[in-house]
């Protein structure tokens, strides 16, 4: 099975499961983890057993098991090679909708549920208790970054105009819903709106506009020397970052990511509608 067979095999099996339960987590989280845990599909042992998570099968576990050879870290740096046993299913979706019953019914897991961000889910998973090794967060985001997997966090209502929401609904949806109706924040929320087909900016200036940040597309005219003020502290990744001084200075411009700072020492990367001109 090639990657490209094994991602068109997974993914909407991923989606189909996880639209089922209401979609809880994140869509290239779990795709992600899938690709990770199986050396995408090319685990011989794992895909004979269907799992494609490689769930440890402990005393509770009352199906099929198999026995492989595995790393585990238990100190935070060193790995001690062991031999575990592991949960085996008779399908790909079995093991798909084990893995969601594990993530969804653990009370461990809790705070991966409906989280705004592909980052805060996996932070959850892997603080949980899922894995144990030290990089495994930023090998899950590298995975899903490099493969473009958000695409499949965003349902396409199949380019339906009739059933695609207004603009200001979106807008309105993102504001009063809980988990921003699981739009996320800053470039998560541009690359979902996107992905789906709406216009992020135009988004962005209503909901600017009922919440009362100025924008009057001075916002969107940002340059390099301005003094801008943060109104929502998310970098441009969709990570939250402490906001330490109440005034910056516009260090580089790129579209809508601007690099800010005090003098030349660089704080991050944000959102252009994330800030306001002084």
């Amino acid at each position: 099975m090639t990657k490209t067979e094994f991602l068109n095999t997974i993914a909407p099996l991923v989606q189909a499961e996880n639209k089922k339960r209401g979609n809880p987590l994140f869509n290239s989280v779990v795709i992600g983890q899938a690709i990770c845990e199986s050396g995408w599909g090319q685990s011989t042992i794992m895909m004979k057993a269907n799992a494609i998570f490689g769930i440890k099968a402990t005393s509770s576990w009352k199906g099929k098991v198999y026995n492989a050879n595995t790393k585990e870290c238990y100190d935070g740096v060193n790995y001690t090679n062991i031999n575990a046993c592991f949960r085996a299913y008779n399908s790909l979706a079995e093991s798909i909708s084990d893995y969601f019953d594990l993530i969804c019914k653990s009370s461990r897991y809790s705070k991966a549920l409906n989280t705004n961000s592909p980052l805060e889910c996996i932070t959850a998973i892997k603080n949980g208790g899922y894995a144990t090794s030290p990089t495994y967060i930023n090998t899950i985001m590298s995975i899903i970054n490099s493969n473009n997997l958000t695409k499949y966090d965003v349902e396409n209502v199949n380019n339906n105009v009739d059933n695609k929401k207004s603009n200001e609904e979106i807008a309105n949806d993102i504001i009063n819903k809980p988990n921003y109706d699981g739009w996320g924040t800053g470039k998560t929320r541009k690359e979902r709106l996107t992905n789906a087909g709406y216009n992020y900016i135009e988004i962005q200036e209503i909901i600017n506009e009922k919440l009362g940040v100025k924008t009057n597309n001075t916002s969107y005219k940002i340059n390099v020397g301005d003094k801008v003020k943060v109104i929502n502290a998310v970098q441009y990744n969709g990570q939250p970052f402490k906001k330490y001084y109440d005034v910056y200075d516009v260090i580089e411009v790129k579209n809508d990511r601007i690099v800010i700072g005090i003098g030349k020492t660089i704080t991050c990367a944000i959102n252009i509608s994330n800030l306001t001109k002084v």
